[in-house]
């Protein structure tokens, strides 16, 4: 359901009371992207069932990849926050992305540093216990240790006695 998770009515209050320029912009978008909706089905129905098929499809999957990059993650510790994967073809074609622990840690570091600031907190990440796949994020669930790495961390954050 997480594509659905959202609330266009809350989210557009909660920045119009951030910033009432940048709600005006995103209420002009959304009204944009329904109108040319709306438009395409009336010129060919058949179009926006195919279209909102594929569109659907790929959300989902970047939906995916985003909860492999934080499952697993220790909401408590910031250092701790993402989940990284060092796979180097990864993270050659999609810019350091693998790199998200370090990104969540440090967020304005430019992406083309963020290999110099991993060698630079490594150890801070080893003793915060940062969660490392050896796959890329949107092939997480086939991380062979997943299971595992759950069952420890409920063990550790449960009380003794």
């Amino acid at each position: 359901m997480s594509f659905f998770r959202e609330d266009p009515k809350t989210v557009f209050k909660e920045l119009k009371r951030k910033d009432p320029r940048e709600a005006f912009w995103g209420i002009f978008e959304l009204a944009s992207f329904v109108t040319t909706f709306v438009i395409l089905g009336i010129l060919n129905w058949r179009y926006i069932c195919f279209l909102l098929l594929f569109w659907y499809f790929g959300h989902s999957l970047s939906y995916l990849n985003g909860y492999y990059r934080h499952y697993g993650g220790n909401p408590d510790e910031p250092i701790a926050w993402g989940v990284s994967t060092y796979c180097k073809l990864y993270n050659w074609t999609w810019f350091y992305n693998g790199y998200h622990a370090e990104h969540h840690f440090r967020p304005k570091v430019h992406w083309t540093q963020m290999q110099t600031l991993r060698d630079q907190i490594t150890e801070q990440q080893r003793a915060a216990g940062v969660r490392v796949i050896k796959v890329p994020h949107a092939l997480g669930f086939l991380e062979p240790d997943l299971a595992a790495s759950e069952r420890a961390r409920e063990l550790q954050s449960k009380p003794v006695g």
